[in-house]
């Protein structure tokens, strides 16, 4: 004998105890959940996913929030997305950023608008806190103050000075400008450095003014100012030897006699690089001058070092360059592997221009023949790299040929060495072999796959009318025909191949009276050939038994399977109206005697209650209770509802609940009650359906549920939808 108990939320075999839980509070959007136990005092734990922050408490605890109500407090929490917002403006520049919506780790990156350089990093990061790191600011690029000139000044056009400014010298009285023409603020390294100014003029004395000035030297006057007759001596700067007298005079035209000259010491030109060249960081190349070797497209530097111009005997000699590098060819490098064959380069090292074939092993075939190649990349300035690879694919059979009035269906799809292929041929038509056919290899896996020989479709031959035997039917007293459906010919299949069969009289109908009827037709196959026979029917008239109309029924109808009826062979079925259910058979027979079974009747049912529905073939009030429960929760739940839970204490009862269910298409489990009793220890023994259960031997607390495929035994304390029942 099996006991059963619901204690609650958790089922307890040796006393009654109720242990309170929660409902689970469920999974959050961008985050997880942890914790599966929902009992009174139990936790769950949630967090968010990476970029994404909490909104609310992490940790839950089932509480009871009012008396016998257990809820997780506090609320469910949310994942809200981390994020930076738009990137810091930067004023004549502008930020882009890496990612939208910005998140922890994304970054900007800025540039500044032409005439403006960046002061501060390249690109700022959206930091932890949803703040962006500083930006930088954009300055604009200007020339600056001009270099101070004795006894006069100059003036720009513009404040601040940008690229195309212009300024002015002004003299002091008593002075001139050795070069009256305005200086220019002009861009630097093609706009990219900061601009600067054109060479500053100066005020002179009405002398011969300052000294000749030389480039990479000093001159030295013996007199400020330089007046006639004075000297001027000069020394050439590190570097650099003197090309002229030492000193020359202050002669009486105000003019200073030819100053010497200071030539640089350099390095002179760089040999040739073949397939390169060096470019010198300055030119002249003078002693700590370096140069770096750029190689043509397709050619990279053996050592990408600079070479530098060095002093040679202490400065004193003239200074040279160091050992110069070579301009190698790129190469491809390695291809990569290809499963069932292998890529063949026609050059190794592999460079710009080669290719490379692929062959494929015994059984398979490249999808693309064409050869690969080495191309360059970025117009040679990248490494160069093979074009893309090709597969070696089984080989296949490829399409089967056509077969008229047929087809071909292959068992395997693309068609490779083993696969076979069944011919289906249209009505009327039949394969004259029907093997299938194979792909097979050929040159032991070296050559392409085939098909076996193709078989064809040929005609159908024309079948004969088979004569049938007779056929010996009674007719009722009165009657002079019957309607009986009677095939004219024993060959009907669909692959009979016979078309525009004509039979006289038409199968259905015969001629008055009693007596043989012979049946004769025609009938044309595919290929046009005439066919035809005959079949008798021996029409024999007798007296007849009949039950006369069927039994009319109040709030019902009945329909007979024959008109008149027959004794012995007429059934008539019965439906109620809608509000109405059958008490009684559902068909009746006529009898051998003539006469009808007993009718069944309609007897009225009354209204389902709210929300409850009425089963048609049953006439039991039925609801659905989809939220899932215990088997005890599910009893009270039903309760509540006005009713109880649907009874299954018979067979009968136990198949009108499954039918419910299945009309109601739910497959799933749902509990229902093999006796009224919910709550307590409770014996199933008494019930007709028990037998049919499959109850755990080591369990006492087995409950009952249906699906629409029959009963089950489901532990008590399983969460499942019910179906509940009115009286």
């Amino acid at each position: 004998m099996r006991w059963f108990l619901l204690l609650g939320l958790v089922c307890v075999a040796k006393a009654n105890l109720i242990v309170p839980a929660c409902e689970d509070p469920g999974e959050i959007d961008n985050g997880n959940k942890q914790g599966t136990s929902f009992f009174i005092g139990d936790k769950v734990t949630y967090s968010c996913n990476a970029n994404y922050r909490m909104d609310g408490k992490a940790e839950l605890t089932c509480s009871e929030v009012a008396k016998l109500t257990f809820e997780f407090q506090p609320k469910k929490p949310s994942c809200e997305l981390l994020s930076c917002g738009d990137a810091p403006v930067v004023e004549n520049g502008v930020g882009k950023p890496s990612a939208t919506p910005s998140v922890p780790g994304s970054t900007a990156w800025y540039d500044c608008d032409d005439g403006y350089r960046r002061d501060g990093p390249g690109d700022i990061s959206c930091q932890d806190d949803e703040t962006w790191q500083t930006a930088p600011t954009c300055i604009q690029k200007t020339c600056g103050d001009i270099d101070v000139v004795v006894n006069g000044a100059y003036a720009a056009d513009t404040i601040p000075a940008t690229p195309g400014t212009q300024a002015t010298l002004s003299c002091d009285a008593g002075y001139e400008a050795v070069n009256s023409s305005p200086i220019d603020c002009e861009a630097t390294d093609g706009g990219n450095g900061d601009p600067s100014w054109t060479g500053v003029s100066s005020c002179r004395f009405l002398s011969c003014g300052d000294a000749p000035v030389v480039e990479n030297g000093v001159g030295k006057p013996s007199a400020t100012p330089s007046v006639p007759g004075s000297t001027a001596w000069y020394d050439c700067d590190d570097g650099y030897r003197r090309d002229g007298p030492g000193d020359i005079s202050c002669q009486d035209d105000e003019t200073w006699q030819t100053a010497p000259t200071c030539i640089q010491k350099t390095c002179g030109d760089i040999d040739v690089v073949v397939n390169g060249a060096y470019a010198a960081d300055t030119i002249p190349a003078t002693a700590g001058t370096t140069a770096t070797l750029t190689c043509e497209p397709g050619y990279e530097a053996a050592d990408s070092t600079p070479i530098d111009c060095k002093e040679t005997n202490g400065g004193e000699g003239d200074p040279s360059w160091t050992t110069l590098s070579s301009c190698e060819e790129k190469t491809c490098g390695d291809i990569g592997v290809v499963v069932n064959g292998a890529y063949a380069a026609d050059n190794d090292p592999a460079t710009a221009g080669t290719t490379a074939t692929l062959t494929c092993e015994p059984g398979y075939e490249a999808a693309d023949s064409t050869p690969i190649d080495c191309k360059e990349t970025n117009g040679g300035e990248g490494d160069p790299s093979w074009t893309t690879l090709s597969s070696c694919e089984e080989k296949t059979c490829g399409d089967i040929g056509v077969v008229v009035n047929g087809a071909y269906a292959a068992d395997n799809d693309p068609a490779t060495a083993g696969t076979t292929a069944t011919l289906t041929c249209e009505p009327g038509y039949e394969a004259a072999d029907s093997t299938p056919i194979d792909c097979k290899e050929t040159n032991g896996g070296e050559g392409d796959p085939s098909w076996t020989t193709l078989s064809s479709c040929e005609d159908k031959t024309c079948p004969a009318f088979e004569a049938q035997e007779d056929i010996t039917i009674n007719l009722a007293a009165g009657e002079n025909y019957r309607e009986i459906n009677i095939f004219a010919m024993t060959a009907t299949d669909e692959g009979s191949g016979l078309r525009d069969v004509i039979c006289t009289p038409e199968p259905g109908t015969y001629p008055a009276g009693a007596g043989p009827c012979v049946v004769s037709c025609t009938a044309t196959d595919n290929a046009g050939n005439s066919c035809d026979g005959s079949y008798t029917i021996n029409l024999v008239k007798a007296a007849v038994k009949s039950c006369g109309v069927p039994p009319q029924v109040d709030n019902g109808k009945v329909k007979a399977s024959a008109e008149p009826s027959i004794a012995g062979s007429t059934t008539a079925w019965y439906d109620c109206n809608d509000g109405y259910k059958l008490e009684g058979l559902n068909d009746i027979e006529c009898q051998d005697d003539a006469t009808w079974q007993e009718a069944p009747e309609c007897i009225a049912v009354a209204e389902c209650p709210l929300g409850f529905i009425r089963d048609g073939p049953s006439g039991r009030c039925f609801k659905l209770v989809t939220d899932q429960s215990f088997f005890d929760a599910a009893c009270k739940r039903c309760k509540a509802e006005g009713g109880f839970l649907a009874l299954a204490s018979t067979t009968e009862q136990a198949q009108e609940v499954t039918a419910f269910l299945s009309a109601q298409q739910r497959s799933a489990n749902h509990w229902i009650n093999l006796n009224q009793l919910c709550g307590s220890w409770q014996t199933t023994e008494f019930a007709e359906v028990s037998s049919s259960i499959t109850w755990r031997n080591n369990n006492n607390a087995d409950c009952a549920a249906s699906n629409r495929s029959g009963l089950a035994q489901i532990c008590c304390w399983k969460r499942l939808p019910a179906v509940c029942e009115a009286s």
